[in-house]
């Protein structure tokens, strides 16, 4: 029974061996692509410091073609603007609407067999005791 309990102690012990070993390599594997890239890196950036842009390689009418807008959204802005313009001056304006023209009554017409004058009263009376009313809040 000890044999096998040895055996089991060495079998993991051994197994923890390679564990720790396969952690080493890949640590080291990471170190070297990380120093790779970095070094590729690098040599990207000096290429790209070291060779002339590319509008300066290019003929003078090809460089103007790839010159980005210096006015981007101003200048489409402005266009539209143009064509609002241009749109205005050729289609046809609207015509003014015609006044309504209203016809004032002759005379105010009486009330389901209420005279007219007997209104006119009324309205006296209310117009009156409106300013009575007006007067005695002022005095208070």
């Amino acid at each position: 029974m000890s044999r096998i309990l040895d055996r089991l102690k060495q079998a993991e012990a051994e197994r923890e061996r390679v564990v720790a070993e396969r952690r080493r390599l890949e640590a080291d594997a990471d170190a070297a692509l990380e120093a790779q890239d970095r070094d590729e890196r690098i040599r990207q950036s000096q290429q790209r410091a070291a060779a002339p842009p590319a509008a300066a390689q290019l003929p003078p009418a090809r460089a103007r073609e790839r010159a980005p807008a210096r006015f981007g959204w101003l200048g489409a802005l402005g266009w539209v603007a143009a064509f609002a313009a241009l749109l205005a001056l050729l289609l046809p304006g609207r015509e003014a609407p015609r006044p309504v023209q209203v016809q004032a009554p002759a005379a105010a017409p009486a009330r389901a067999g209420v005279p007219l004058e007997r209104f006119e009263l009324k309205l006296e009376r209310d117009a009156d005791s409106f300013a009575a009313r007006a007067r005695k809040q002022d005095g208070e």
